[in-house]
């Protein structure tokens, strides 16, 4: 098939040889799937069967070319829905009674609580290959790209490398074959983004390198011609997999939305990338099949800071470890050791401490805390796997705390761009962003009332013209302490700008409402300011309102400056209610 050749996406379409595309267009979808079948009469072989939004289109073009029941193997090279969603589907449709699935032992641990009727077969028992008539396939072990078991399929008959995962990318525009070597940068952030380093990806690039391929077929993306093939290798050992980097340089609410969507949007698109408590479950599964180990926890340290703990009780969130720990002092000696082995200590429980590194500098950064049900002799061949866990789970380990830092500095920032810096109420881009949504609860019967309180300090120009700005300043606080007092928790309350503030209330019944703005005014009112000022005290005055049902903010704002205005020009230091 020649790239340059129009393509029907409703039609099955002849790559080369016995080789087809039977896959389904979704329209608007960056995350394209692609299913392939192999014609080999009785021996046919469907690879990557697809999600249930594409197989009803894939059955149709199968059915152009073959009988359904010349398919006898089911290649599955990962367990995620977009390619074995429709299994169900096609074990009910399989009649032969020696139709198989074939994919590797972890993703077949996964599969099988699908509850199918066709039986499984791990393509490491069958010695890496499968040999019919009309039929020749290896099997090329890419482990950790995407999971642990991950593999691709070599046809050797066309030379076509059915890739999985490996040479994807995400494409704004269908596109069934790649263009020419722009499609590098279309790759480069499904694997930046999915791979989980760059050691690891290098290591499967050089293995596929040596390799004889015409054609590589990925089950996202496009699809690869030969003369591509070479350059595109070269350039994906470099790839920096397994890295996030962000900076934020603006704490504007609105930017700091952006941010989060983007975020969101961002990780959406990893679909098949777990979460860290999810990649731990994970990783204790596989350790349990060389050690008996019954939980994974972290210690890991910063440059001098103080050691962090993580563990499965705190959902991974890291937490500070009391300094006299014994946890800790061995750990600090083997830390100032920088060993790369890894030990056995015990306590209550039996444990083992695996080093982790820091993926650019290689210094030690903390140990992974394999907890063991049973005292265990390390054989030189077991610390070895152990050892090959080390890189990338120091690596998930460090997205992990890169990411639970970014939070911090995310929500950090955020109450900074919400609040007053001063008096630490929120501000008015807040209001504007957080009432609508309790007046569309109260509008919906969801709370009771919302009454508003608007204040204002009475004469406060007085105090900035004679005692100056600072004198002010102190003023401001000590009154916005003094509201504070009587606030609830629920109750939110908002500077206005200059010395008027708002107080937004949920009440159950309106008459609370006038008590708690009688116990502010007064309690204002009891500050002592002598040494501050001439004057002892400092007094407000305010309004009150209540919302009525579908009232907008600024009508309620409205009608509270309103009674202000009232309870100012009637002798000020007093509430004023709307009736």
């Amino acid at each position: 098939m020649k790239n340059s050749r129009k393509y029907d996406t409703e039609s099955p379409i002849n790559i080369t040889g016995h080789v087809w595309w039977v896959g389904q267009y979704l329209k608007d979808d960056i995350f394209q799937c692609h299913t392939y079948l192999i014609k080999a009469g009785k021996n046919s072989v469907l690879i990557d069967p697809g999600s249930k939004l594409t197989i009803e289109g894939t059955l149709k073009k199968i059915e152009r070319i073959i009988p359904f029941e010349n398919i006898r193997y089911f290649i599955v090279h990962h367990q995620d829905p977009d390619i074995a969603g429709a299994l169900d589907i096609i074990d009910g449709k399989v009649i032969r009674e020696d139709a198989v699935i074939l994919s590797h032992w972890r993703a077949i641990s996964l599969l099988k609580h699908l509850d199918l009727k066709l039986p499984f077969q791990c393509v490491e028992k069958m010695n890496w290959k499968l040999k019919e008539d009309d039929l020749d396939l290896s099997f090329i072990f890419t482990p950790y790209l995407h999971f642990p078991g991950a593999f691709c399929t070599l046809d050797n008959t066309t030379g076509s490398l059915f890739s999985s995962d490996l040479f994807g990318a995400f494409t704004e525009e269908f596109s069934l074959f790649a263009k020419d070597e722009s499609y590098l940068e279309l790759m480069r952030p499904f694997h930046e983004h999915y791979m989980p380093s760059r050691e690891i990806l290098a290591y499967s690039m050089e293995k596929l390198g040596r390799l004889r391929l015409n054609w590589i077929m990925p089950q996202h993306g496009s699809i690869i011609r030969k003369d591509l093939i070479p350059f595109l290798i070269a350039q994906m050992k470099n790839f920096d997999c397994g890295l996030f980097l962000m900076s934020l340089n603006d704490t504007n609410i609105e930017k700091l939305s952006r941010l989060n969507r983007f975020l969101n949007n961002f990780l959406e698109t990893l679909i098949s990338v777990k979460n860290f408590d999810t990649v731990v479950k994970q990783l204790l599964e596989h350790i349990q099949t060389i050690i008996p180990a019954q939980t994974i926890s972290f210690l890991y340290r910063q440059e001098q800071a103080s050691w962090k703990y993580l563990t499965e009780t705190s959902r991974y969130q890291h937490v500070d470890l009391p300094s006299e720990s014994w946890l800790i002092q061995v750990c600090s000696s083997l830390f100032e050791a920088g060993n790369n082995e890894v030990h056995t200590f015990f306590e209550d429980i039996h444990r083992l401490a695996l080093p982790l590194k820091n993926s650019e500098s290689g210094k030690l950064i903390g140990f992974a805390l394999i907890d063991l049900s049973d005292n265990v002799n390390i054989d030189n061949e077991t610390e070895t796997t152990l050892i090959q866990l080390s890189h990338p789970l120091g690596i998930a380990l460090e997205r992990e705390i890169m990411q639970q830092q970014l939070d911090q500095e995310k929500q950090k920032y955020y109450e900074q761009s919400i609040r007053d810096s001063l008096t630490g109420f929120y501000n008015r881009a807040y209001m504007r962003e957080a009432i609508p949504r309790f007046f569309a609860h109260h509008d919906r019967d969801l709370i009771g009332e919302i009454a508003l309180l608007v204040f204002d300090l009475d004469h406060f120009k007085k105090v900035n013209d004679q005692f100056g700005h600072p004198a002010g300043d102190v003023v401001l606080k000590k009154t916005t302490t003094a509201i504070s007092e009587y606030l609830r928790a629920g109750d939110i309350a908002v500077r206005i700008g200059g010395e008027e503030f708002a107080v937004f209330l949920i009440l159950e019944k309106k008459t609370a409402a006038l008590a708690i703005a009688e116990r502010i005014r007064e309690n204002v009112s009891l500050i002592d300011f002598s040494s501050l000022m001439g004057e002892k005290n400092q007094t407000i005055s305010g309004g009150l309102v209540f919302r009525e049902k579908g009232e907008i903010l600024e009508s309620l704002m409205a009608r509270a400056d309103q009674c202000l205005y009232k309870a100012k020009s009637g002798g000020r230091n007093r509430i004023a209610l709307s009736r």
